[in-house]
């Protein structure tokens, strides 16, 4: 006895409505989740690149003041800031006296976000160079003395500011009528300058040689 297999032919049909819909949405969900990781990551890198660039003008500035402390033979600190007094302005912290009878001069950049340091040549005509050393967010700093045992020791301290201005109602990205720049996202906002105290001997450079004299400069 045979028994014939009938073969059952399924006739062939297009996707539906609903199941285009479900593959749709799918779609959206992966491509939304893969751009807000992209975000996150690139976020992360921008303040990762800017924590790193606090650190390296951190260690040039460490590394210029103490070599030009150990280097003047003399120094005079400026007055204390007054409160009113414009950020729009620089504000000098103190003038290092070198041996060849230029000035290395520290400052309070304008906005109140880095330092300058100067080289005024002999006489206070002109301006030899200018190096800039840039941080996040408003900046306290000042330049002390105090005299250890073995010599005059200088001191200069930095670091965020307590009593930053507020932003306002500013639009973002424009400087405000104090020179400061409004952030443009709260994770610039948030940014603020390391804390750092930089410690150096004042002419320890000089301890070993001769003393300049009038007739002979150095």
């Amino acid at each position: 006895m045979m028994i014939r297999s009938e073969t059952v032919r399924w006739k062939r049909r297009g996707v539906s409505l609903v199941e285009l819909m479900v593959a749709m949405t799918g779609v959206s969900m992966v491509l939304a989740m893969t751009a807000a990781l992209l975000h996150g990551v690139l976020r992360a890198q921008s303040e990762s690149r800017l924590f790193f660039d606090d650190e390296r003008a951190s260690i040039r500035l460490a590394r210029q003041f103490r070599a030009d402390v150990h280097a003047a033979c003399g120094m005079t600190t400026a007055a204390a800031a007054k409160p009113d007094s414009a950020e729009a302005e620089t504000l000098r912290l103190a003038a290092l006296l070198l041996p060849d009878g230029r000035t290395v001069e520290y400052s309070l950049a304008a906005g109140r976000q880095g330092l300058m340091r100067l080289i005024i040549p002999f006489g206070g005509n002109g301006l030899v160079a200018r190096e800039d050393f840039r941080f996040a967010g408003p900046l306290a700093a000042a330049i002390t003395t105090h005299s250890p045992a073995n010599g005059r020791r200088v001191t200069l301290a930095i670091g965020p500011r307590p009593d930053a201005p507020e932003l306002g109602d500013r639009s973002p990205g424009t400087p405000s009528a104090l020179g400061k720049t409004v952030p443009r996202s709260s994770a610039e906002a948030r940014r603020k300058p390391p804390a750092l105290a930089i410690d150096a001997d004042l002419g320890r450079d000089l301890r070993f040689t001769q003393p300049a004299t009038a007739e002979e400069p150095r």
